[in-house]
């Protein structure tokens, strides 16, 4: 009955978080395609450097806390108050060192215009040590029904505000207020609609028995963080903000359509993992039917932007955007790993190894600091070239520590995703050919979008694809409540 239990809340909780995710992004996506057509590439990479900064210190406040809460079984309000008062002291000092410290950060990335917009974006900091123990309650809980409405609302609300406030002239600033509001609203609305409220407790025995794990896990967040801004900070800084503006723009259209499935896998396999975590034969169960799904999810809409990106670019973007096709292909290339990736990652964090992910990210940054130094010669093309080679290896490393800790085998995994990745082939291959018609960029783009859903499902049809019929019996299930 354990099993039993376990299988359903896990794909119904998946459901919630990935329409949650689903439904923030689409709002998200449309809001930036309303202040992309306003604002300049230069704004934007402006923003963009700021944010090398601010997603740093977000790491340091966020990621290793709500990882301690989820990994341990038995959390009370003790824990949650605990990590909450540490999470917020820390946020506030790492505050008050970006604000001191604005000017000289504003010199070395040669924009004189960041000293103020970093001083405001870094209140995202103390908003995102809250939201930390908020989210990790919400994990712990299965409550993504609830986060559904917080995310919409915030999303919502402060796409509006951005899109009025770039109307009015505020250039730059409409971003920042809106990535403000968004997170400003998440939290409030948790805040009524949670049943846990920080209380005025709090134990150092508790601090350091869950501090030890959730630095380990902190680090590893930011390691992996700092690598993937360095990316942005030798753009910015060796070329130009336009040119980091079309490399983020470029990336961002694959990763939206990535982070909606792989967040909420994420949120959802990370609990529901470490609930069974001592069972590897029930574990591998759980993230085989998670891979299978999850691919299934991703690698058609990957395959399928990668073929109409330049059609994509012009419709959504304008032609002032053109330049970054190239980065979105590089970007569809390199997220179409991450179903693997993430799985293998989730098994590690939900078997306890936090050390063991800090020493892995250590040696997949290594290496990918290599590539890295070798491409910037010779371009932002070749740069946006080796992240690629970079990914490839990194899920390598994933899988072969992942496979080993549950007996879920690399050959095994690439089974359990061949028929889709050679239905979403095949789709994306008569999707190019309808690209070839010589109608107006609008009318082809639809025509394409349309075709490719029809085809991909008439595909896993006749092959046979278990990954959609599994999908269909979870989602009659859950109709049904059963």
């Amino acid at each position: 009955m354990k099993l039993d239990k376990n299988k359903e809340p896990m794909f119904s909780s998946f459901l919630w978080r990935y329409m949650e995710r689903m439904l923030a992004q689409i709002v998200s996506f449309l809001v930036s395609i309303v202040l992309a057509r306003i604002l300049l590439p230069k704004e934007y990479g402006v923003v963009a450097l700021v944010l090398i900064f601010i997603s740093l210190a977000n790491v340091l406040v966020s990621s290793g806390f709500g990882d301690a809460l989820i990994q341990k079984k038995n959390v009370e309000d003790l824990d949650y108050s605990t990590l909450f008062y540490c999470s917020l002291a820390l946020s506030i000092v790492l505050y008050c060192l970006i604000y001191i410290c604005s000017p000289f950060l504003s010199v070395v990335l040669g924009e004189t215009i960041l000293v103020p917009v970093i001083r405001v974006m870094a209140l995202k900091i103390p908003l995102s040590s809250v939201a930390t123990i908020q989210h990790a309650y919400v994990s712990k809980h299965m409550l993504f029904r609830k986060f559904f409405f917080a995310t919409l609302i915030g999303t919502v609300i402060s796409g509006i505000v951005g899109i009025i406030l770039a109307y009015s002239g505020y250039g730059v600033w409409a971003l920042v207020y809106q990535y403000l509001l968004n997170s400003v609203i998440d939290v409030i609305v948790l805040l009524a609609i949670l049943e846990w409220k920080p209380r005025l407790i709090f134990s150092f025995v508790v601090a350091k028995s869950l501090i030890g794990n959730a630095v380990k896990y902190t680090l590893s967040s930011l390691v992996n963080n700092a690598y993937g801004q360095i990316y942005n900070f030798f753009i910015g800084k060796l070329y130009s903000v336009e040119q980091l503006a079309y490399y983020n723009r470029g990336n961002q259209f694959p990763a939206l359509v990535v982070s909606n499935v792989d967040i909420a896998f994420a949120n959802v396999m990370f609990p529901t993992l470490s609930n069974v975590n001592d069972s590897d034969r029930e574990m591998k169960r759980l993230c085989r039917n998670a891979l299978k799904i999850s691919a299934y999810c991703i690698f058609p809409l990957i395959l399928g932007m990668f073929v109409v990106s330049s059609d994509l670019i012009r419709v959504l973007l304008t032609d002032k955007w053109i330049e970054a096709v190239y980065y979105l292909r590089i970007g569809c290339c390199v997220n179409i790993f991450q179903p693997i990736q993430t799985i293998n990652w989730q098994i590690l964090k939900a078997k306890g190894k936090s050390g063991l992910c800090l020493k892995l990210e250590i040696v997949k940054k290594l290496i990918g600091m290599s590539t890295l130094v070798i491409s910037i010669p010779y371009g932002v093309k070749i740069i946006a070239l080796s992240c690629l080679i970079n990914t490839m290896i990194s899920t390598y490393i994933n899988m072969i520590f992942g496979s080993k800790m549950i007996g879920y085998s690399v050959m095994e995994q690439l089974k359990d995703v061949s028929k889709t990745f050679l239905c979403s082939v095949l789709m994306g291959a008569i999707v190019f050919l309808l690209g070839e018609i010589e109608i107006p960029a609008v009318f082809s783009l639809l025509l394409q979008v349309i075709a490719g859903v029809v085809v991909y499902i008439a595909f896993s049809i006749w092959s046979k694809n278990d990954s959609f019929f599994m999908i269909l019996k979870r989602l009659k299930q859950l109709v049904r409540g059963t």
